[in-house]
């Protein structure tokens, strides 16, 4: 084997490895394709208190004629927002929302101690333009049991 066949094969892979990574980023990041997205943040309380640590999924309706991507929120000292370029599609969509008060959070409870003992489920209407929403969980969701608040 010749010395430049020998280097040849061993930087050809290196030097590929740039212009892969190129192409992969530009492929990825399409940016404009897919549905419209429109940017959703608020604020979300439990009994009129900001809900300290939490997460909000976010999907289309199905069931009520509602299609594209979800998308995800995750709760901040009382308030969300959905990441930029990522927002909702508008229209019906279902939300769940898992609440917790942010203190001893761990793998098991990411966002502390649970506020509620499941997750709330509510259906909105959005609006099909960047919006505010403000969400209260009191209400929501029946206590063990079955006994009324």
């Amino acid at each position: 084997m010749s010395r430049n066949a020998f280097f040849a094969d061993r930087l050809a892979p290196a030097a590929r490895r740039p212009l892969l990574l190129l192409l992969a980023l530009l492929l990825g990041c399409g940016g404009s394709s897919g549905p419209r997205r429109y940017d959703l943040s608020g604020r979300v309380t439990y009994d009129g208190e900001p809900v300290a640590a939490g997460v909000i999924l976010l999907d289309p309706d199905t069931e009520r004629g509602n299609s594209g991507p979800g998308t995800i929120a995750e709760i901040h000292d009382g308030r969300y927002r959905t990441p930029p370029g990522k927002g909702t599609v508008g229209g019906p969509h279902l939300l769940r929302i898992t609440a917790g008060n942010g203190q001893e959070a761990g793998p098991l409870r990411p966002y502390g101690i649970p506020l509620l003992p499941q997750e709330v489920r509510l259906k909105v209407d959005l609006p099909r333009e960047t919006s505010t929403r403000d969400l209260e969980l009191a209400g929501q969701v029946e206590p063990p049991g079955g006994q009324p608040r």
